[in-house]
């Protein structure tokens, strides 16, 4: 089977590249790079599509957090809760000398736990953070009746979410801010970029304020705000408007071949998949997750199926906890914090591997192809456990010798 690499972008460039030659010639002969019309359309055409008031542009997923962050007010100390994984939000959250408190997930959707939630605040709880990840979404509900019960404004990280709505409301309008990446790896992607988006009046203002030097949306400085520049560029904006106009047929697309793929999987033992919620009413396809059983594969760590799986052409990947990045240990050992999320640690250590969301794009074969890749391995499981015993005594003698 051929590789399904995560990132083929040559590849996807090539299928379009007049058309986004056209676009950099178009923006590079106006001679204008920063906050013109490109950017406004687009910011005034993703809102409509996502259904919320105002978007703001940004250079970064990881900008418009911190941003996000600021407009609430988070300062130096203010605790901030987030889950577990993904690590990004962690990491805005220790920019801004705020203190990340981890909360375990879900263990059947992987997002974070309200009722965990409700048991980490403190009088010093400023907001909530919860990331809509995995093909699926918070439950919204509990974290709003959470949100409104303690006055703490809550935080969507929307980065895996375009498209996704949850009771008919796109993700990104729920919450009191959301915010979307248009990083390599994204849904739509302009190699970086993101968006933040919010139905407050009062938020809006303060956030483009934040991106733009202080200057509000009259182009005013606002005396009260230091400003950063976080601004997207008039290139970014308009290769993603291209990509917007296609977004909801590729995303149609998507929803088609997953519910194919569900279905294969719907008769195999020991894989199984993150069922949604019926509150969502349209899911984006974004790390399609697996749910790997090892007793099903004669206890085959998630390590060496993983590799099985790749050396077959399915690129998949597995995850690690955000208090596990080196440069959030040394933070949080400073601030004397030791996170203990069980469901999120034995998750990502024995069960979720994701699947590439554009694979999803492919056509059926495509999708038996990666199914039938997974039923290869899981029918040569005696060649794995052989290899896995290996590993093992392998891994053994390295430590002996090394001490």
């Amino acid at each position: 089977m051929e590789n399904i690499p995560f990132f083929n972008y040559p590849a996807l460039f090539e299928q379009r590249k007049d058309e986004y030659l056209d676009i950099v010639q178009d923006v590079l002969s106006r001679g204008a790079y920063i906050m013109q019309q490109d950017l406004f359309d687009f910011e005034n055409d993703l809102a409509k599509y996502l259904g919320v008031k105002h978007a703001i542009g940004v250079a970064d997923g990881t900008m418009a957090l911190l941003a996000s962050l600021m407009a609430v007010g988070i300062g130096r100390g203010d605790e901030v809760i987030v889950p577990a994984f993904p690590q990004p939000p962690a990491l805005s959250i220790c920019y801004d000398g705020a203190i990340p408190i981890f909360v375990d997930i879900n263990k059947e959707n992987y997002c974070i736990d309200p009722d965990k939630v409700r048991e980490a605040i403190t009088k010093n709880t400023k907001a909530i953070i919860v990331i809509h990840t995995h093909n699926t979404v918070a439950d919204m509900d509990s974290i709003m009746k959470i949100s409104r019960e303690y006055n703490i404004p809550v935080i969507e990280d929307c980065a895996h979410g375009h498209g996704v709505k949850w009771r008919d409301n796109g993700v990104g309008y729920i919450g009191d801010i959301g915010i979307f990446s248009f990083e390599q790896s994204k849904a739509m992607t302009s190699g970086e970029g993101g968006i933040i988006t919010t139905n407050n009046k009062h938020y809006y203002q303060d956030l483009v304020a934040l991106i733009n030097l202080g200057r509000g949306p009259d182009n005013k400085k606002n005396k009260k705000i230091i400003g950063w520049n976080f601004r997207m560029s008039e290139f970014h904006a308009a290769v993603l408007m291209a990509q917007l106009n296609r977004f909801p047929s590729q995303l149609e697309e998507k929803v088609k071949n997953i519910a194919l793929f569900e279905s294969l999987l719907d008769e195999m033992n020991g894989i199984d998949y993150i069922h949604q919620d019926k509150r969502i009413s349209r899911s984006g396809g974004f790390l399609f997750t697996l749910k790997y059983n090892s007793r099903f594969f004669d206890l085959i760590p998630l390590s060496i199926f993983a590799k099985a799986l790749r050396a077959e052409g399915v690129l998949v990947r597995t995850r690690d906890l955000s208090y596990n990045s080196p440069e959030v240990v040394n933070y949080l050992r400073k601030e004397n914090i030791k996170p203990y999320c069980p469901n999120a640690d034995i998750v990502v250590k024995e069960v979720l591997l994701t699947i590439p969301h554009h694979v999803f794009l492919g056509n059926v074969d495509d999708i038996h192809n990666i199914f039938n890749a997974i039923l290869k391995v899981k029918n040569n499981i005696k060649e794995l456990k052989g290899y896995s015993i290996a590993s093992k005594v392998k891994s053994k003698l390295l430590n002996i010798i090394s001490i």
